[in-house]
C-alpha cells in the first residue's frame, strides 16, 4: 500500500520541490557564514575595547610614573600639571584598575601631600621620612601595574 503515487509525480513537482530544498539548504548556509561574520566581527571589537583599555590605563601608569619621576628629580611632591594629572589618574583608576591599584595610588598621594606640609612647616626629619617611603613605592610600580598591563593575557 503506497501513499505517495511516485508514476504520477511530475517533473514540475520534482522541480518545486528541489527548488524549495535547494533554498532551504542556501538560506541555512548563508546564515552560518552571517554567523561566522559576526563571530568574527565580535572578537574584533573585543579586541578594539581591550586596546582601548590598555590605553587608559597606560595614561594612568605614565602620570604616575612621571608624577614619581618629578619627585624623584626635585625632592619634593611636583606642582601644576604633573600634580594634576597624577590627581586624575587617581580619581580615574577606580574605574580602570583594581582596587588595590587604585588604593595604593590614594596612598602614595596622601604620602605626598603629607611631604608637602612636613615641608613647608620645616620638619624635616618627618619630611626625609615620608620622602624614603615614597622612593621606595616607586620601586613598586611595576609589580602595581604589571598584572593589569600585560599585553596578549586576558584583561577583566
Amino acid at each position: 500500500m503506497c501513499n505517495v503515487a511516485w508514476c504520477s509525480f511530475s517533473w514540475e513537482a520534482f522541480a518545486t520541490l528541489a527548488t524549495g530544498l535547494l533554498a532551504v539548504g542556501a538560506a541555512v548556509w548563508i546564515g552560518l557564514k552571517q554567523m561566522s561574520i559576526t563571530r568574527r566581527q565580535v572578537a574584533l571589537e573585543n579586541i578594539k575595547l581591550r586596546s582601548e583599555l590598555y590605553d587608559r590605563r597606560m595614561e594612568i601608569y605614565g602620570a604616575t610614573r612621571e608624577w614619581f619621576d618629578a619627585f624623584l628629580q626635585a625632592g619634593h611632591t611636583p606642582d601644576g600639571d604633573r600634580r594634576q594629572r597624577f590627581v586624575d589618574a587617581v580619581y580615574t583608576s577606580e574605574f580602570l584598575f583594581r582596587p588595590e591599584v587604585s588604593q595604593r595610588l590614594r596612598a602614595w598621594y596622601d604620602l605626598g601631600v603629607r611631604h608637602a606640609m612636613q615641608e613647608r612647616a620645616n620638619q624635616n626629619e618627618p619630611a626625609l621620612e615620608t620622602a624614603k617611603q615614597l622612593i621606595d613605592a616607586s620601586n613598586t610600580l611595576h609589580d602595581l601595574f604589571g598584572p593589569d598591563m600585560r599585553v596578549g593575557e586576558p584583561i577583566e
